[in-house]
This record gives structure tokens, C-alpha cells and sequence, in this order.
């Protein structure tokens, strides 16, 4: 075999390992230990808002070893769609408001989920307004899940 197919053979082989690493599922924990604090700007939103209004902060922190956080949603009035998290008045299940978490490096998984690679004791992330909205009054309440990943 030629000195150039080997080179493609092992360039090739290098992708396919680095491309299927990717795709492996992450193990993560739900553990006492894990702090998760979510703090709201303003408790009456409404009126209208620009896209990326920041209406909150989070903060995640566990102080083993980990790979990472992941936050995600199992609420029956929320849903998650493309890093969209619908929220339903409590009032009027009609007044909605879109959010999305954003912060340095998250990113989703294909659950849906909000996901940091990170080996940092804690990481920050923000509540944002996803779009431009008009926010009727009433009542949202917003429940997140924390977790730290473990491989």
C-alpha cells in the first residue's frame, strides 16, 4: 500500500473515532451535593420586551470531580423545542412567555437538554427572552432539573 492511502487510511480512521466520540451519550447525577440557584430580575413581567431581555440568572455548582452540568425540564406546562422553553401562566394557560438559557459555552443535546463541558466547581448561565414579546400578566412559574455529568 502506498505511502499516501496509508496517510488517507489514517486520516480517515482519526475522523470516524473523532465523529463517533461525539455521539456518545453523557452519564450524569442528580446528587444532593449539587447546588442550583435560579434568580428572577423582575417577579411581575409584563409589557413588551426585545429578543435576548435577560430576565433571570442561574447558577450551577458541585465541588467533585465532574465533566460537566446539564440542566433540563420535565414540568408538564413547560416544553422544550429547538432550545425554546415555553413557559404557561398559571392564570391563563393561553399567556405564554419563550425563553432559552444561554451562557458561555452551553450548548443542547439531542434531548434537548442544556448542556456544559466544563471541569469547573460552577458555572453561570442567564434567562433570556427568546424573540420579541409582549408578555401578558400573570403567574409563570419556571422549574429546571440540575445535574452534574459523571462521564
Amino acid at each position: 500500500m502506498s505511502l499516501f492511502k496509508k496517510h488517507i487510511i489514517s486520516n480517515l480512521k482519526k475522523t470516524i473515532f473523532i465523529s463517533l466520540g461525539l455521539y456518545l451519550p453523557f452519564s450524569y447525577s442528580y446528587a444532593q451535593q449539587l447546588i442550583f440557584d435560579i434568580s428572577i430580575n423582575n417577579k411581575n413581567l409584563s409589557g413588551y420586551y426585545s429578543d435576548g431581555t435577560v430576565i433571570g440568572y442561574g447558577m450551577i455548582s458541585h465541588l467533585d470531580e465532574h465533566k460537566g452540568f446539564l440542566i433540563s425540564t420535565n414540568q408538564r406546562k413547560l416544553s422544550i423545542t429547538e432550545n425554546n422553553i415555553i413557559i404557561t401562566g398559571k392564570t391563563n394557560i393561553n399567556n405564554t412567555i419563550n425563553i432559552k438559557i444561554a451562557g458561555n459555552n452551553w450548548r443542547t443535546d439531542e434531548d434537548n437538554n442544556f448542556i456544559l463541558i466544563t471541569k469547573e466547581k460552577e458555572a453561570y448561565f442567564q434567562l433570556i427572552l427568546n424573540g420579541e414579546q409582549y408578555i401578558k400578566p400573570d403567574k409563570y412559574n419556571i422549574s429546571l432539573n440540575g445535574a452534574y455529568i459523571i462521564k
